[in-house]
C-alpha cells in the first residue's frame, strides 16, 4: 500500500503542467472551503477564517506585511474562493496552455505561470509602495499568471489559429485580446494597482521567446530533473521492497533445506536401527531424491 501511494505522488511530477496547476488550485479550494466551514460551525461567522487563515495565503495589501508572509507571492495565484472563477480561469489556461504543450512539450507552462504570478505581485507591490493610497485588500487569483501564459502563447506562435465549428478558423490573437480585455474590465473599481498586476504578467509573457526564453528552459530542465529524481526514489522503494521479498524467500528456502537435512538424518538413523526394509515408500523416495542431488 505504501509503495502505491509513493508511486502516485512521484508520478504526479511527470504529468502535464496544466494538470498540475488545475490539481493544485482545486486542492487549495477544497482546503479553504473545508476550513471555512469549520470556522462557521465554531464561530457562526467566516470573518475569523479570513483573518486567521485565508489571508495568510492571499497577497497582502502592503509590502511590510508581505515580509511576514513571503510565500504568499506564490500561494495567492492558487487561492481562488469562487468555483466559477476557477472553472473560467482553468478553461483559459487549457486554451492557451495546450498550444505550447502541443508544440514544445508538457512541462513548459508551470515556469511561465509562476514567473508571471511573481512578476505581477512584485510590480503591484512596488506601485503600492510608491502610492500607498492605491492599496487593495488581500488579493488572490491567477490573473497575472494567466496573462503571462496567454501572451507567451501569442509570442511563441503569433499565426496560430484555432479550428472551431464548421471549419471556422480564429487567430490566437483574438482569444488573447478577449482574455485581456475581459480581465481588465472586471478589475475592482478599475484599481490601478491590479492593472499593474496584469502588466507584470504580460511583461513575462512578452519575454518568453527572447529575453526570458533561456531562463524558462532552465526552469523546465530542473523541474524535469526533479521529477526524474522523485521517480528514481520511487524505483528505489520498489527495489527495496523486492530485496526484502527476496530475503524472505531465501530465509524460507534455508529453513526448508534444514528441515530436509534433518529428515534425511532421521531416515539414516532408522536404517541403522531397523534396516532399510523398515522404511516407508515416502522415506525411500526422499532418500533416493537426496542421493540423486548429492
Amino acid at each position: 500500500m505504501n509503495s502505491f501511494n509513493s508511486k502516485s505522488i512521484f508520478q504526479f511530477a511527470s504529468k502535464s503542467d496544466i494538470i498540475k496547476i488545475i490539481t493544485i488550485t482545486s486542492l487549495f479550494f477544497v482546503i479553504f472551503q473545508f476550513t471555512r466551514l469549520t470556522f462557521l460551525i465554531n464561530s457562526e461567522s467566516d470573518a475569523p477564517f479570513f483573518t486567521h487563515f485565508y489571508n495568510k495565503f492571499a497577497l497582502p495589501p502592503t509590502f511590510k506585511q508581505l515580509l511576514y508572509q513571503p510565500w504568499s507571492v506564490f500561494t495567492y495565484m492558487f487561492s481562488e474562493l469562487s468555483i466559477m472563477h476557477i472553472i473560467g480561469n482553468m478553461i483559459w489556461l487549457w486554451i492557451f496552455g495546450t498550444v505550447i504543450e502541443d508544440l514544445k512539450g508538457s512541462n513548459r507552462i508551470l515556469p511561465i505561470y509562476l514567473a508571471g504570478g511573481l512578476s505581477g505581485a512584485l510590480l503591484m507591490m512596488m506601485y503600492i509602495g510608491i502610492k500607498p493610497s492605491a492599496q487593495v485588500a488581500h488579493y488572490a487569483g491567477s490573473l497575472a499568471a494567466l496573462s503571462s501564459v496567454a501572451i507567451a502563447t501569442l509570442m511563441y506562435k503569433p499565426k496560430y489559429k484555432f479550428t472551431m465549428f464548421f471549419g471556422l478558423e480564429i487567430p490566437i490573437w483574438i482569444f488573447v485580446a478577449v482574455f485581456i480585455a475581459l480581465n481588465i474590465a472586471t478589475l475592482q473599481s478599475y484599481n490601478l494597482s491590479l492593472l499593474f498586476l496584469v502588466i507584470g504578467g504580460i511583461f513575462v509573457g512578452l519575454g518568453y521567446t527572447n529575453l526570458l526564453h533561456s531562463f524558462f528552459e532552465k526552469c523546465t530542465f530542473w523541474f524535469n530533473r526533479m521529477g526524474d529524481y522523485m521517480g528514481n526514489n520511487d524505483n528505489f522503494i520498489v527495489k527495496k521492497e523486492n530485496t526484502r521479498r527476496n530475503k524472505t524467500v531465501l530465509h524460507v528456502s534455508s529453513k526448508n533445506v534444514e528441515k530436509k537435512s534433518q529428515s534425511i538424518d532421521d531416515i539414516l538413523d532408522k536404517i541403522n536401527e531397523k534396516g532399510i526394509h523398515s522404511l516407508s515408500k515416502e522415506e525411500q523416495k526422499s532418500l533416493e531424491e537426496y542421493s540423486k542431488n548429492e
